[in-house]
């Protein structure tokens, strides 16, 4: 009970102290800490996965396997998690894209304000170093060096021939291969040299092997890109990357805070040099992340070995957990700005609006042109056409996405489900309840009662009105249909004259905010679903409402009960919506009543709180026998069986489109649902 795990429960339900005690006092806690097991639990994990992680990064640094910037940035997603997801308790989207946000803004800013600038400050170095740049026999130099980057000759050594190599082919001892004349690196550099306009000479190739796209692959991952500038500074900073004197940058200068205002350097290593290399391929790197952090993802919701119990229950695996999301909102963004930072070396403005005219002009060509690239005439309206049902059926879909899902049987997890389905399901999540569904009232007006209920402490009257004010008599008057043919305005639905009944269909049915209505005016087939995240879990009966109840806003008494077993959600919705199952279109909603977890907390506790006359075993039974009875046929029948209900834990729940629909819910625990059974 979320409620209770907080404290002032009681006074958050409008409960007595009392009834308040008696609530919470079905939540164990320690008796040190006062926690529940809930709360170790995740207290546990939180514990167990923050040790793996930072052991991890120590590791990684004390075996010299990568500096501390690059460290922290790129698991920047694991600690930021630990860090920031224990204080969230739901994943509401606007937050979650909020906080993806700003990781996105800081990593872009820690990009940009260093290794990209280390970067930019390596080039100007190179161009200024009159030693290299245009100094022909240094740069094949430095590009020969940097070529034993991308692959050596050196000699196969036994073992390595025994591994990689088939069992019949015998080995031989050949010599040192070494670069000389017939094996150097000057026909690729050729090439390099051709596709950027600066080939020429005795070297220069054939154009056969210059216009290869195969060749051109080849020397492509050795190159980034073809490009010989790239090549260069890669050449260049391989070249000084022992050297002890190397470029120093300011990073507030993005901000605009010059170095006269802050004098803070950070020195620019080899390898951010390279990091920020804006190339069109090498993004392999980023898939294989982010499929490793689905697999982790994966195999942490899904473990739930038995023979690793005690690892699993260090971990808190075997079950759905809140922090993967607020990872996932920290992956996303750094893979996505490194993989921009990788691809485009420009400000994250121009990236944008390239990207936005990319994705702009061809739409607005195909819709406007009347020429194509040859000069050819083209049918510009037939593409305008086109193009408008191409936003129709968008919009159409986003109006209808709902039922689109619902038809398809998608819902909230889309794929997850389809993986692999866990043998057991953890007693602790899963949540079991009645639910009665006693009447629709087609108008929302609430029915007062003559008598007032005996539970003055219920959660209903510390919700109601104030009860000095008085009560407003409109509520109890029913809606006037003809003021000269349909008798007096002060007849009750239970008393109306002949003439009411005869006169009634001749006029326009009276409908207002609080009335159930469909949107041709027809009589519907009335039914009433439940919905828990987007999957339906029940549903009652189709029952039409005869002519004289839908003019008069008679009530449509359902008198229906069963049970509703589910895998509780965090901050998943449970939706009781009535329906129209006779529209044109076919099923339609009339109006919803939506309950979120402290809700139907609110709901159970109405239930637990029922009656003192009646045992806390009996709840459901009565509950199911008081609703059967037959519909009152009087106004003082009603009051009284109202009365009744709402003692057992009944509350009427208005529709969002008008109307307002009768419930009660109860929730069974395992010892209750062994000893009693349910009454469905």
């Amino acid at each position: 009970l979320k409620l209770c795990q907080r404290g002032g429960g009681g006074a958050a339900l409008g409960l007595s102290p009392s009834k308040a005690a008696r609530g919470c006092a079905m939540v164990k806690r320690d008796s040190i800490t006062g926690w529940t097991a809930a709360e170790w639990a995740e207290f546990r994990m939180w514990c167990s996965l923050t040790l793996i992680i930072f052991s991890t990064m120590f590791f990684l640094r004390a075996i010299g396997f990568i500096d501390w910037f690059r460290l922290i940035f790129f698991a920047s997603p694991a600690w930021l998690t630990v860090i920031v997801a224990p204080f969230q308790a739901d994943r509401h989207f606007c937050k979650l894209l909020l906080y993806s946000s700003a990781v996105f803004m800081a990593s872009w800013f820690c990009v940009h304000a260093y290794p990209s600038q280390c970067r930019h400050a390596w080039g100007t170095m190179m161009i200024s170093d009159t030693t290299f740049w245009g100094n022909s026999d240094v740069e094949a130099d430095a590009i020969l060096q940097e070529k034993d980057t991308f692959y050596i000759l050196s000699t196969v050594t036994p073992q390595e021939r025994r591994v990689f190599w088939p069992n019949n082919n015998s080995l031989t001892h050949p010599d040192n291969p070494k670069e000389d004349a017939h094996n150097d690196i000057k026909q690729a550099l050729e090439i390099i040299k051709s596709e950027n306009g600066q080939s020429g000479g005795e070297s220069a190739p054939s154009a056969d092997m210059a216009n290869s796209p195969r060749i051109k692959r080849w020397i492509d991952s050795w190159s980034g890109g073809l490009a010989l500038d790239i090549l260069l500074l890669r050449a260049y900073c391989n070249m000084h990357q022992m050297d002890e004197r190397v470029p120093h940058v300011y990073p507030l200068r993005v901000l605009g805070v010059l170095p006269n205002q802050a004098n803070f350097t950070a020195p620019c290593p080899y390898w951010s040099c390279l990091l920020t290399e804006a190339r069109p391929k090498g993004k392999l790197v980023f898939f294989m992340t982010i499929a490793a952090a689905g697999v982790l993802n994966w195999l942490h919701w899904r473990f739930d070995c038995m023979s690793c119990e005690t690892l699993r229950w260090w971990l808190g695996a075997g079950a759905p957990r809140q922090f993967w999301w607020w990872f996932w909102a920290a992956l996303l963004p750094l893979c996505s700005v490194m993989a921009i930072k990788t691809t485009y070396d420009e400000e994250l403005g121009v990236v944008i609006w390239q990207r936005w005219h990319a994705f702009i002009d061809p739409i607005w060509s195909f819709a406007f042109d009347t020429v194509d690239k040859e000069g050819n005439p083209i049918d510009a309206n037939g593409h305008k056409i086109q193009l408008v049902l191409f936003i129709a059926v968008v919009f159409v879909a986003w109006i209808y996405r709902h039922r689109i899902r619902r038809e398809l049987g998608l819902d909230e997890h889309s794929l997850l489900p389809f993986l692999m389905a866990r043998h057991e399901i953890a007693e602790e999540s899963r949540h079991t309840f009645q639910v009665c569904i006693w009447r629709v009232d087609l108008t929302g007006d609430a029915p007062a009662p003559a008598a007032a209920s005996p539970r003055a402490d219920s959660v209903e009257s510390a919700e109601g009105s104030d009860p000095e004010q008085p009560e407003d008599v409109s509520r109890r008057m029913p809606d006037t249909r003809s003021l000269m043919l349909c008798g007096s305005p002060s007849r009750t639905r239970h008393g109306r004259s002949w003439m009411q009944k005869l006169y009634t269909p001749m006029f326009r049915r009276t409908e207002h905010a609080n009335v159930l209505s469909t949107a041709d005016g027809r009589i519907p087939t009335l039914s009433v679903h439940f919905y828990y995240g987007m999957d339906e879990v029940q549903g009652t009966r189709t029952i039409k409402p005869s002519q004289d109840q839908w003019w008069n806003h008679d009530p449509v008494y359902f008198q229906e009960n069963f049970k509703i077993s589910v895998e509780w959600r965090p901050n998943t919705m449970l939706r009781c919506e009535v329906r129209d199952s006779s529209a044109t279109l076919g099923s339609v909603s009339l109006g919803s009543v939506s309950f979120d977890e402290s809700s139907i907390e609110r709901q159970f506790h109405r239930s637990n709180n029922a009656n003192p006359q009646v045992r806390r075993h009996s709840v459901p039974i009565m509950q199911v026998v008081q609703m059967s009875a037959l519909p009152p046929t009087s106004q003082n029948q009603e009051d009284q069986q109202i009365i009744q209900l709402k003692s057992l834990g009944f509350e009427q729940h208005r529709l969002t489109d008008g109307g307002a629909v009768w419930l009660a819910f109860y929730e069974h625990d395992d010892a209750a649902m062994n000893e009693t059974p349910l009454c469905c």
